[in-house]
């Protein structure tokens, strides 16, 4: 049987602000993300072992806020 990772993404206003709160609530973060033009990334794990994905964009266009560099 094949193991596929949950992984549960947001989409966030205000994702330094956020991170901050997760760190002093004890939350694990996940993987380094690259600088990234029109969007920011960040990947906590919660109590339970599930992998949120928060994405701030910094763009309106969808061709921007999905592009990968």
């Amino acid at each position: 049987m094949i193991q596929v990772p949950l992984l549960i993404a947001l989409i966030v206003s205000n994702l330094q602000e956020i991170e901050k709160k997760l760190l002093e609530g004890g939350y694990n973060k996940g993987i380094d993300t690259p600088i990234e033009k029109f969007r920011k990334r960040a990947y906590y794990y919660d109590q339970a072992g599930f992998e949120w994905e928060l994405v701030e964009y910094l763009s309106d266009r969808p061709s921007e806020q999905y592009l990968y560099e």
